[in-house]
């Protein structure tokens, strides 16, 4: 593991802007979020390896890249059990809305084993383990606190645009208030989350345990967010499957009608 301190470098603060900026912007385009989404930040995982590699002059070690299949089954593991508690609120009528989310309501069939089976795993868990629990973390001195702390931040910040997406798809019109207080709590929500995957990788030596946790946990919520969407949805007699009906969302149609 890599233990040099280059907190203050240049290029650590550059490679934590660039990735800051590069979700935040894209994830605001409607395009990026269709079939570009998974080859591109494939593409950006892969460029980010070769400059940690080349430029940073860092090793596939101190990385993380030596991933051991101990790491990948101790991550999954853990990704399942932390996922228990989503799909006990989700089998019921009266917390299903504490995981339900718009956006994954109508995923079925072939819609929903893309999204956590390659667009999960693939264009969110591989990029952003290799981006923060790899490059970044190595690249501002590795196992050391204030290299957990850069990267976290870092992961918290890049999640302010896909949280306003989230907001915008179950709350469409929320004040500008509602907007920041939520992008506020993302923030701190997922740079905490950061810290714990931080403190996995060091225990495993790699970033095996992280990835498979991350994309363990990211596709089995997505699951069962379908599952609460669907019953909120069946409870209200509203065809997810057909988008005329999906037009209002459900915790809409619950507000309207709130004795439903």
């Amino acid at each position: 593991m890599l233990l040099r301190n280059r907190l203050g470098s240049v290029d650590v603060l550059l490679l934590g802007a660039g990735l800051v900026a590069y979700n935040n912007l894209l994830n605001r385009q409607l395009w990026f979020n269709g079939a570009p989404f998974v080859p591109m930040n494939l593409a950006t995982a892969a460029a980010l390896i070769a400059i940690a590699l080349g430029p940073l002059g860092l090793d596939a070690d101190a990385v993380g890249l030596d991933l051991s299949p101990r790491g990948l089954v101790l991550g999954a593991v853990i990704g399942c059990a932390i996922s228990v508690p989503l799909f006990v609120l989700a089998s019921s009528t009266k917390t299903a809305r504490f995981v339900a989310d718009e956006r994954s309501a109508g995923l079925a069939g072939r819609r929903l084993g893309y999204q956590t089976i390659v667009r999960v795993p693939l264009g969110t868990a591989v990029l952003e383990e290799v981006a923060f629990r790899g490059v970044l973390l190595a690249a501002a001195g590795g196992a050391t606190l204030g290299a957990g702390v850069v990267s976290s931040a870092a992961f918290g910040l890049w999640h302010i645009a896909p949280g306003l997406n989230m907001l915008a798809a179950n709350r469409p019109g929320a004040p500008t208030s509602a907007k920041v207080v939520f992008a506020a709590g993302t923030v701190v929500v997922t740079t905490v989350a950061g810290l714990g995957l931080v403190a996995l990788r060091i225990e495993t030596g790699n970033i095996g345990a992280p990835l498979a946790l991350h994309a363990t946990l990211n596709s089995l919520a997505t699951l069962a967010a379908s599952r609460a969407g669907r019953r909120r949805a069946l409870q209200l007699g509203v065809d997810v499957d057909n988008a005329r009906e999906r037009a209002q969302p459900v915790d809409e149609v619950f507000r309207t009608h709130p004795g439903r």
